[in-house]
């Protein structure tokens, strides 16, 4: 499996504390059938985690190095959770801001109760520079767990989405678990991640929920989302839609 969604880079945001905390992530995530995963630190938050895009290249470098030392065969790209503004399309345009393995993908983040219109204008300004928004961990907004209808129309549009492992396990709420569903039994994913903060808590794990949409949305959907469409992120191929 490859994960595109991971607070694995030690020190740089709130996930992973120290490099032995790393690495005991990447023990996991590998133990889990992960091969692959994106390193993807909380960029553009102003006044907390303001991460420029080449002091996480080197970050990641020396995580792939240390990872490399140690035997643990798990391949770390470098990205971000970009915490979307209106200085998104700036930012990328002038490669501020990092894609998801350097691919024409950008991984946004917004405030979870924030106003759809203003998300779409976020959403249209990256599209329109010819490039693919993965919004976040859609199932935590407010406004989308009423309106799905937004989300399918961003889809068509050419947005993917992503939701988070640990919702469909109650780990943000009932309402979270609930549109993590809804989501699922609409087509209205296109990658489930980790988002993983830490060993414990907010696991690298992806074992059980490979399991858990083999049991309940079949092997099809389940390797879609798990392998083929987070590895087309990666290698910057085509995803496709069916919304």
């Amino acid at each position: 499996m490859t994960d595109i969604h991971a607070h694995i880079v030690p020190g740089m945001d709130d996930g992973a504390a120290a490099l032995e905390e790393a690495l005991w992530m990447a023990e996991i995530a590998v133990g889990s059938g992960v091969s692959q995963m994106v390193a993807t630190p909380h960029a553009n938050q102003r006044g907390r985690f303001e991460n420029e895009a080449e002091a996480v290249r080197r970050a990641v470098w020396r995580l792939q190095e240390e990872l490399e030392k140690r035997s643990i065969p798990l391949r770390v790209h470098a990205g971000m959770e970009i915490m979307a503004s209106p200085e998104t399309e700036r930012l990328i345009r002038e490669q501020r801001v990092l894609s998801l393995a350097g691919s024409r993908y950008y991984l946004l983040e917004f405030p979870f109760g924030e106003d759809p219109q203003y998300m779409q204008r976020i959403i249209h300004g990256v599209l329109r520079q010819g490039k693919a928004p993965v919004l976040a961990h859609p199932e935590r907004y407010r406004y989308l767990r009423e309106q799905p209808a937004m989300l399918r129309r961003w889809m068509r549009e050419g947005c993917l989405v992503q939701i988070n492992a640990g919702s469909l396990r109650g780990h943000f709420g009932q309402g979270a678990a609930q549109a993590a569903r809804q989501f699922l039994n609409l087509n209205l994913v296109s990658v489930i991640a980790s988002d993983t903060h830490d060993p414990i808590r907010r696991t690298p794990d992806l074992a059980w929920i490979r399991d858990f949409m083999e049991l309940h949305y079949g092997a099809v959907y389940a390797r879609a989302v798990l392998e083929l469409h987070p590895r087309a992120i990666v290698e910057d191929a085509p995803v496709p839609c069916y919304a």
